[in-house]
C-alpha cells in the first residue's frame, strides 16, 4: 500500500499575502471552490509541495480575496504565479503536469 501523506497548502489572504511571500520561493495558486479545474490540480500542487519542502505552497481563494486576484491580474483559474522574494517571477494558467509545474519552481531555486 502507497503510504501517502496529505500536504495542507498554506491559504492566504490580504492581511498575510506579503509576509508570507517575502522571502525565498513561494508557489500561490489561485482558485475558487466551485473551479472543477481548480480542483483536479490540486492534487499536483499537495504533491509538490510534499517534495519541495524550501518552497512556500499557497492557496489564495479569489472569491475571498478578489482584491489579490485584481492586484496580480488573476482573470482564469487556476492561476499559479511563482514568487522569488516577494516578486513574480513565473506564472502558469490552468491545469499543468507535474513536471511542468516542478521546473518553472526549480528555475528560481
Amino acid at each position: 500500500m502507497k503510504n501517502e501523506r496529505l500536504i495542507k497548502m498554506t491559504e492566504l489572504d490580504t492581511a498575510t499575502f506579503q509576509e508570507t511571500i517575502k522571502s525565498g520561493v513561494s508557489v500561490v495558486d489561485f482558485w475558487a471552490g466551485w473551479c472543477v479545474p481548480c480542483q483536479i490540480f490540486a492534487p499536483v500542487l499537495e504533491e509538490l509541495a510534499g517534495e519541495m519542502e524550501s518552497v512556500a505552497f499557497c492557496k489564495v481563494n479569489i472569491e475571498e480575496n478578489d482584491e489579490l486576484a485584481r492586484q496580480f491580474s488573476v482573470t482564469n483559474i487556476p492561476t499559479v504565479i511563482v514568487f522569488k522574494d516577494g516578486e513574480p517571477v513565473s506564472r502558469m494558467v490552468g491545469v499543468k503536469q507535474k513536471d511542468e509545474v516542478q521546473a518553472a519552481i526549480q528555475s528560481h531555486l
